[in-house]
């Protein structure tokens, strides 16, 4: 793919939660309110003027949809937060596809599997660039003691549940990180069969078993940390560890 700068401008791209859920932010501090996806991110202009710009949600409807979520990113150092189970596994394959040095957290205890797409040598080969940090990320002790002197430009919280999970993490990474990308769900909204397909804006239910997924968001959004966060409906396929699978 072509690599040039392409800037996204929009609330509401590929899904994601953006607009007032979601801002991009740059490292000399200068912040954006709406979002924006580039192959520079970080730098101190992210629309250039020789930029292709997206703005409208038809323009972006009407993208490529290879370059919308890839957006021919160049590469960055990305953490994901487990990365050895289920869609975690995907995600940690595919962000090294596309060249990015990926570092997985966990506790070290499930081995990365080899997925039935991928031969024995490619599999060996991504275990061989793959890097892992073994700790515990219900301890804020050890999350602080591993992680608070690393960084990363990207990071992927795919299994918080609670507030307490992901504070520690986005405490130590708020004032450093290019964007934190939330993992929550669906479950979140207040259910009501007449406001299908839901939308950002719907209410949530405060008495919902997800309810740590949105006060997480809300946490994210308090502090003013780059984010994303995405509400999924259930998610099946191979991998999957539900015994309703089985």
């Amino acid at each position: 793919m072509e690599d040039k700068t392409v800037c996204f401008v929009s609330a509401g791209l590929a899904g994601l939660s953006a607009g007032s859920q979601s801002k991009a932010k740059s490292r000399n501090g200068a912040s954006f309110s709406s979002v924006f996806f580039a192959n520079k991110i970080g730098s101190s202009s992210f629309c250039q003027n020789d930029a292709k710009l997206y703005r409208t949600p038809r323009e972006i409807k009407e993208a490529p949809r290879q370059l919308v979520l890839e957006a021919a990113v160049s590469p960055r150092k990305v953490l994901v937060i487990g990365g050895t189970r289920f869609s975690g596994v995907y995600l940690v394959k595919r962000l090294q596809e596309l060249g990015h040095d990926v570092t997985v957290f966990n506790r070290g205890k499930t081995p990365m599997p080899k997925l039935h797409t991928e031969t024995e040598a490619q599999y060996q080969q991504r275990l061989r660039s793959l890097r892992t940090i073994v700790g515990d990320r219900t301890d804020p002790d050890s999350i602080k003691s591993k992680l608070s002197h690393e960084r990363f430009d990207v990071i992927y919280d795919n299994n918080g549940r609670e507030v307490g999970d992901t504070k520690p993490l986005a405490d130590i990474f708020r004032d450093s990180v290019e964007h934190f990308i939330y993992m929550s769900s669906a479950g979140v909204y207040k259910m009501s069969d007449s406001s299908l397909p839901y939308k950002e804006s719907d209410p949530v239910d405060p008495k919902s078993r997800h309810k740590g997924k949105y006060e997480t968001e809300s946490y994210l959004k308090e502090i003013g940390i780059p984010y994303t966060s995405i509400r999924p409906t259930y998610i099946y396929g191979p991998q999957n560890y539900n015994e309703v699978e089985n």
